[in-house]
């Protein structure tokens, strides 16, 4: 395991998930927050693994941490799940929070993938910003799809990846 002090941990995951699949991301950051000291912690905005994962760590994982979210266009562009809870996270004064817009067109395809590369790369805000030092990736195991290329970045960076099965069959 990783003995870092203040670790950058990035989120990402499957957008369609089911009520298990719920039960297990909170498991998941409920116990990593008790396990692992999270300086940072970033997420794609997205609706799913993105949502769940950030409501879950702004209730588990430490207020000194500060917590980076990326969207690909504008916040306005993600869907009513996701802005309600990212607008309560940043609404909570006892989190740092930095939300990132990155412009891109709203149906451009590679958006996706720029916002995935950035919550592993860093540069938040045109700083330098620190490569994350964990990926927890959240996914059904199927070798394409976002979550398949952001693990293949992270392996090509030789950053470690933390990987949860998810079930993902939406029924709720």
């Amino acid at each position: 395991m990783i003995d870092k002090e203040d670790l950058v941990v990035a989120f990402s995951g499957k957008r369609d998930i089911c009520y298990d699949d719920r039960i297990t991301i909170h498991q998941t950051v409920c116990s990593l927050s008790t396990s692992l000291d999270i300086g940072i912690a970033r997420f794609g905005g997205a609706r799913g693994v993105d949502t769940v994962a950030l409501h879950e760590a702004h209730k588990y994982v430490a207020k000194k941490a500060l917590f980076e979210i990326v969207v690909p266009s504008k916040l306005e562009d993600q869907p009513g799940e996701a802005v309600e809870v990212i607008r309560g996270v940043m609404s909570d004064k006892r989190r740092r929070t930095i939300l990132l817009e990155m412009g891109h067109p709203k149906y451009n395809h590679q958006r996706y993938q720029a916002r995935n590369i950035r919550i592993l790369m860093g540069a938040i805000h045109g700083s330098p910003g620190r490569r994350a030092d964990l990926l927890v990736a959240f996914w059904d195991r199927e070798p394409y799809g976002g979550t398949w290329n952001t693990l293949c970045c992270a392996m090509d960076n030789n950053i470690p990846v933390f990987s949860v099965r998810m079930v993902g069959n939406p029924i709720d």
